[in-house]
């Protein structure tokens, strides 16, 4: 065989080697996008799904898979072209691709099928953030066993790789017999094989921008129609995962996070707060209010934190709803808040949010990029009047880093379930609600008797998945979810009347508030307000019912238990008591969006997508517009 006939047919061997791996990561991702368009059926958009919808986001799906691949393959490619020029390419090294492949490939793959059971959660796409909860935290890790939906989707994910491992090999072997040897004294190769090199190298280039444009391909490439759900599926979720990790590390400098530079963020301060930014124009002295209702009582304070409690789930709200009795006979007989809207979409941000007045910053952990803060908020204001302060969560202190966050800011005792009896232990969450209120209440009876007011936070779990649901518990509704939430509500009666029969029951505020939302029904927009809108109630002796009408954030409930206690204090936040003056706008993270809300408007920043939306606020829809100046002023 000639020599450059040899050249060429090496690197045809090398380019299918390469191709047809690449091509089968995209029908394996393909196939995954499926999945996820399947299982997301039931809460994508209300309008009726067209053909061209679905095959839209088929073929922008395979556009991104296939950039993010071209990325992935371009260096491999590279190696072998060169291999082959310089007559260095041995049956060993398709060997040693193959293991290459074998991890990337399947990291990829892994991604996209993960992709599914979360976009049935969450109806958004993987980011980087994912990977923070397997930070050192069993509780993931079990859930993922425990959960029949989770551990089917892991096996699957094991047979995918053990088969796409073999399959690499297979190739790797096959493709080593076809080489053809080019030996040293034979002449190099000439224009042909070069210009064949240069050719793929060039296509894989463009591949791998994804655009023969200026612009290179990316997130706000996936949103092509007003479904959210639907332009979600379309997102490579491996480009998804670098995306968001590079716009995450590009706001950090430093140990700050800045989304804002400081003459900009200065000029705003003053505009907004009359003071500098150097100047801490969030700090606010609040005086003591005599005419407070709670002034001089000193009363407990117990702060429910109610799992994934969208207030869609009441029937206060949502009259087709029925599942929540005890928590909807106290929205009448409270103080109720029905337009409070959760900081954040996880746990963590409605505990920083709800004790620290900490807003939620797109899906930025709360608790793992500030530990070794100590915030000001409800629990070191109370800890200053006198009061012992206690939180308990079902499950163990590794998760979110509770155990390092919570006793370094402002409370005496964190209970989890080090402190719990082993056979309490239902799921890879710890406790169940049940034993969590009566563990809870016997440390608040013992408290009680040494005559010193208490601050306790509970943190609830039955409504999260996997679920509970005890043998002997019936409840009226069909799904696991609903299910699950009839029992949290029956555990939370319960526990209120076994309180109520407490000598201190009488001298307690409580406020109860769901960590973060959840979706109940079909997505009713891009920006869905069911994720964020939760119920907010407070009661206790001398708190009268009604409504408070006013815009109010998770971040208001340490100002507004301070204000219904008339204790002077001190805070550096964006608080504010709703009860004495009315909020303008509320500020919240989606988790991709950054969202300002007023009671007729709504501007959402996408910002890993570049893009601005706008809405009017009818009743509970979202309608989107175009930006007037109302909105741009």
């Amino acid at each position: 065989m000639k020599s450059n006939d040899a050249f060429l047919h090496n690197i045809r061997v090398a380019v299918s080697f390469v191709a047809i791996l690449h091509v089968t990561c995209l029908v394996l991702q393909t196939l995954a996008r499926v999945g996820v368009i399947l299982v997301t059926r039931p809460i994508q958009g209300s309008e009726v799904l067209r053909a061209w919808t679905v095959t839209e986001c088929m073929a922008r799906g395979l556009w991104m898979d296939n950039a993010f691949l071209c990325r992935v393959d371009l260096v491999p490619l590279l190696i072998l072209l060169i291999l082959v020029s310089t007559r260095m390419l041995r049956r060993w090294v398709f060997y040693a691709m193959a293991l290459y492949y074998v991890v990337v490939h399947n990291i990829v793959i892994a991604l996209a099928f993960a992709n599914i059971p979360y976009m049935a959660e969450f109806a958004k796409v993987l980011s980087s953030t994912w990977f923070v909860w397997f930070g050192g935290d069993r509780s993931v890790a079990k859930m993922l066993l425990e959960d029949r939906t989770m551990l089917s989707f892991v096996i699957l994910g094991l047979v995918i790789w053990t088969i796409y491992g073999c399959w690499c090999v297979f190739l790797a072997k096959r493709h080593g017999r076809r080489l053809k040897s080019v030996s040293a004294g034979q002449e190099r190769p000439t224009w042909r094989p070069l210009l064949a090199s240069g050719v793929m190298i060039i296509l894989w280039g463009v591949g791998a921008r994804g655009k023969v444009t200026s612009d290179v391909i990316g997130y706000r490439d996936a949103f092509f129609c007003d479904d959210a759900v639907l332009c979600q599926a379309s997102m490579c979720q491996a480009l998804s995962m670098m995306e968001t990790w590079s716009m995450d590390q590009a706001m950090v400098r430093g140990d700050k996070l800045h989304l804002l530079e400081e003459k900009e963020l200065s000029k705003l301060s003053i505009e907004f707060y009359g003071r500098s930014f150097a100047e801490h124009p969030l700090l606010r002295r609040v005086p003591a209010n005599e005419a407070a209702p709670l002034y001089g009582r000193k009363p407990n304070v117990v702060l429910i934190l109610m799992e994934s409690m969208s207030i869609w789930y009441t029937h206060e709200y949502n009259p087709e709803m029925c599942c929540t009795p005890c928590l909807d006979s106290l929205i009448r007989e409270s103080l109720f808040f029905p337009n409070c809207y959760s900081t954040g979409f996880r746990t963590n941000n409605g505990i920083t949010g709800s004790l620290y007045s900490q807003l939620a910053v797109l899906e930025r952990h709360s608790i793992h990029h500030r530990l070794g803060i100590q915030y000001e908020g409800l629990p070191p204001s109370l800890n200053g009047l006198g009061y012992h302060n206690m939180f308990f969560c079902t499950h163990g202190a590794e998760f979110d880093k509770l155990g390092e966050f919570i006793p370094s800011n402002g409370f005496d005792d964190f209970f989890c379930t080090r402190d719990y009896p082993e056979d309490e232990v239902v799921t890879c969450w710890g406790v169940s609600d049940k034993f969590l209120y009566t563990f809870a209440l016997d440390k608040m009876k013992r408290e009680a008797q040494k005559n010193q007011p208490f601050f306790s936070v509970l943190l609830t779990i039955t409504h999260h998945p996997p679920y509970h649901i005890p043998e002997g518990f019936h409840g009226k509704s069909d799904t696991k979810d609903l299910q699950s939430l009839e029992l949290a509500d029956r555990y939370l009666h319960d526990f209120l009347a076994a309180a109520a029969k407490e000598p201190w029951y009488a001298n307690t505020l409580f406020v109860l508030v769901g960590d973060h939302g959840k979706r109940v029904t079909r997505n009713e927009s891009e920006v869905s307000d069911q994720i964020n809108h939760v119920p907010l109630l407070v009661f206790g002796h001398g708190i009268k019912p009604g409504k408070c009408l006013s815009l109010v954030s998770q971040a208001d409930i340490p100002a507004i238990v301070m204000g219904l206690l008339g204790e002077e204090y001190e805070y550096e936040s964006v608080a504010q008591d709703v009860l004495s003056q009315e909020r303008d706008y509320v500020l919240y993270s989606t988790m991709t969006h950054l969202v300002c809300r007023s009671n007729d408007r709504l501007f959402a920043r996408h910002e890993a997508a570049g893009r601005s939306l706008y809405f009017i606020i009818d009743g509970k829809e979202l309608r989107k517009v175009a930006p007037d100046e109302e909105f741009l002023r």
